[in-house]
Formats: C-alpha cells, sequence, structure tokens
C-alpha cells in the first residue's frame, strides 16, 4: 500500500479550533478558549496521521501500551477464564489501582450501569454463568438490565442515585484476566470508534476523555452532554485517529497473548537482551505495532493559495519506520524529499517463544521497489518540488 500524502506532516506546529465557531450554542453561550497547538508525530498503521496533542495519559496511546504490559505482568496463564475471587469488597469509595478491575453499583437488588462504565457492561456481556456469581456474592438475585450501548450512554440513573439515595447504593469490583481486559477495553474503544464513524459526531464527554480538553463552561458541559456538532472536522480526524492507534495496540498485545506459551518471558527477552533501546514505547511502536515516526522541523508560515509553492524545507523531515518496501509505501513523502530511515522489525516466533529482529539488509530489493525508486530520483531530478504532488499516487 502506498501511503496517501498528508500536508500536515510537513509542519512541526499546526493550530486547530476545537469548536465549531458555526454552531448555534457556540455563538449563543460563548465558550473556552478553544485553540490548540498539535504536530504530526506518527503514521498510524493505517495509514493515517497521529497527531501528539499534549501531555495527557489518554491523548496518546502509549497508556495502552503500558496496561498491555502491566496486565502480562500480573500474569502469564493461558487460560483466559476470569480469576477465581473475582469480586473483592471495599469500604471505602477509591477505586483500586488495577487496570483490570471495575467498579461494580447495585441499588435495589439491581446493576446500575453509566455512560463513564461500560467497561462494566462489556465485562457482564461476556460471562456466562454470572448470575449465579452475583447470587453466591449478595446471597440473594441481582437483576442485570438488558440495555443496549446507547440507553447505557444516554442514561443518568447513577447520578440521580448518587444525589438522591446515595446511602443504599451498594458498591464492589470486579476482575478479569490480562488478556480479557485488553479484550474488553478494545472493545470499549470500538464501541467509540463504530459510533463516532457512523455518525461523524464528537461528543463533549469525547474531548473531556480523550483529549482533556473542555470547549463550553463545565456547568454548561454537565448540562448538555450531547449537544450535536459542537466540535470542529479537525476535532473528528484527531480523536479518531487517537481511538484507532489505541486499539492497534490492543490488538497486538492480545495476539502476542494468544500465540505465546508465555508472552511475559518473550518481553523480558525482548528488553534485557537490548534488542531495542531505552525508549521502548517508541521502538516497539515503530519496530512492532506499525506505526510509522515522523520527524519534521518546518514551521507553518502562511498558508498560501497552493501549499506546495514557495515552500523551503529548513530541515530534514524523516519517517522512521521498519517496512520493509519503503519506495512503494512511501512513494508521496520521498519525491516531497523526506528521508526514510529504516530499523530492524520484530517478528514473533511462536516455537523459540521470543522476537526475532530481522535487520533492513536481510530483505531483498523486488523487482517492483526498484522500479519505484528509480521513479522517485528521476520526478526529483527532472520535477519542480512544487509539481511534484501531480505524481502522487
Amino acid at each position: 500500500m502506498t501511503i496517501p500524502f498528508h500536508e500536515n506532516a510537513l509542519y512541526k506546529n499546526i493550530r486547530i479550533d476545537l469548536a465549531n465557531p458555526n454552531n448555534k450554542a457556540v455563538k449563543e453561550n460563548g465558550f473556552n478558549d478553544t485553540t490548540i497547538l498539535v504536530s504530526s508525530q506518527f503514521i498510524t498503521p493505517n495509514g493515517e496521521l497521529f497527531y501528539s496533542v499534549g501531555n495527557h495519559y489518554n491523548a496518546n496511546f502509549k497508556r495502552e501500551y503500558e496496561e498491555s504490559i502491566e496486565a502480562i505482568k500480573e500474569t502469564n496463564e493461558r487460560d483466559y477464564v476470569l480469576n477465581t475471587n473475582r469480586f473483592s469488597k471495599s469500604e471505602s469509595g477509591i477505586m483500586p489501582n488495577l487496570s483490570y478491575e471495575s467498579q461494580m453499583f447495585v441499588y435495589n437488588n439491581e446493576i446500575i450501569f453509566s455512560d463513564d462504565n461500560l467497561y462494566l457492561y462489556n465485562i457482564l456481556k461476556h460471562i456466562p454463568d454470572i448470575k449465579d456469581e452475583l447470587k453466591n456474592y449478595f446471597d440473594r438475585d441481582i437483576l442485570i438490565p438488558k440495555m443496549s450501548y446507547e440507553e447505557i450512554f444516554k442514561s443518568k440513573r447513577l447520578s440521580d442515585i448518587f444525589e438522591n439515595d446515595y446511602e443504599n447504593l451498594e458498591r464492589t469490583y470486579i476482575k478479569v484476566k490480562a488478556v480479557e481486559h485488553l479484550k474488553l477495553l478494545r472493545e470499549k474503544l470500538m464501541q467509540d470508534y463504530y459510533r463516532m464513524s457512523t455518525s461523524s459526531e464528537v461528543l463533549l464527554k469525547d474531548v473531556r476523555i480523550y483529549l482533556n480538553k473542555n470547549v463550553f463552561p463545565f456547568s454548561y458541559y454537565c448540562c448538555h452532554t450531547h449537544l450535536k456538532d459542537a466540535y470542529s472536522s479537525d476535532t473528528w480526524k484527531i480523536i479518531r485517529s487517537l481511538i484507532l492507534s489505541k486499539i492497534a495496540v490492543c490488538s497486538y498485545f492480545i495476539k502476542l497473548c494468544e500465540k505465546s506459551r508465555n508472552p511475559l518471558e518473550a518481553l523480558n527477552k525482548l528488553y534485557n537482551q537490548k534488542v531495542i533501546g531505552d525508549d521502548h514505547f517508541l521502538d516497539i511502536a515503530v519496530m512492532a505495532l506499525g506505526f510509522d515516526k515522523i520527524e519534521s522541523f518546518t514551521v507553518k508560515q502562511n498558508t498560501p493559495s497552493n501549499v506546495f509553492e514557495n515552500i523551503k524545507l529548513k530541515k530534514t523531515n524523516t519517517i522512521t519506520t521498519s517496512k520493509r518496501n519503503i519506495y512503494k509505501t512511501f512513494f508521496n513523502y520521498l519525491i516531497m524529499d523526506f528521508h526514510v530511515c529504516q530499523l530492524p522489525h520484530l517478528i514473533f516466533d511462536e516455537d523459540k517463544n521470543e522476537f526475532i529482529k530481522k535487520e533492513p539488509e536481510e530483505f531483498i530489493l523486488t523487482g517492483e521497489e526498484r522500479e519505484y525508486k528509480n521513479d522517485i530520483e528521476l520526478i526529483k531530478m527532472k520535477i519542480p518540488y512544487k509539481d511534484r504532488p501531480k505524481y502522487f499516487i
């Protein structure tokens, strides 16, 4: 696949507006400062741009990488059933610091879902004997309401109970094993991705959760969680790409758990043998997960009528990848004077239960790749920079 050329890959900093200025509520109520600086950081495995938005833990996919590693450290068993000790009581309202535990509320012998705990909804959906487990734990029958994803998302029942009858609300926790946790985490992300893709809509809570930003005053956000068209198309693109990247990370480690007889041992070998550098996250992202790192040092000035006119690259634009067919894959970038740096590709060997490092020179340059390489050299030699976009494929 040849990756489409993304203009924003040229620039170190890009200003975007989170809010949709044409939205009626935005015009009437005003909003907080919504202009943010983002930079293109990766090309995702599906060929889209991933933007660096800030240091918030959920505004990147490093959180999913770290959660995956921690979950694998906790258990490396191959039987993916729930833990025998599924439930643990807690007297305090503080959530235990375990990524694969979820808080559960029971009120009048019924589980109460909330829109911020769809993870619990997915857990209960996947446990075949959950009713018996609940009955044994609570010494009575507990009803699991049959609600759709959309109904749970719109429900405000838990917040009403918190406000009006908190003392009668029971609380406990449910815990699952590592690979199940990753599958459930991925499913929650896929639900958000599906909703955004089918409606092309960004909700106020999406921006709060994924970017830690808020356009409107907090009081307005609390009362209008489903305000339509509040955010710009740029915001939709950034969050959608972020969610897809998180899904890709979860999928990789789920596959590793299913392939490996001992994923923790395989990861320890990878780290201890210095197969990757000190920055585990970036190396794994490029060498194993299929992301391509963008390092671009050109600052965007004024936007001309044709963005390719009068642009002079002050410094080198580089893509770091572990892909082998770089001339076909990055054809559009190479004719625009990007440099491509190849890192070794990590392949998991199931028989040895370890990662094998394939160096770039081990891959043979095919006839097709030589043709792409020759075309790139010819275009760069004969065609002025501003006219090269005509040759994009």
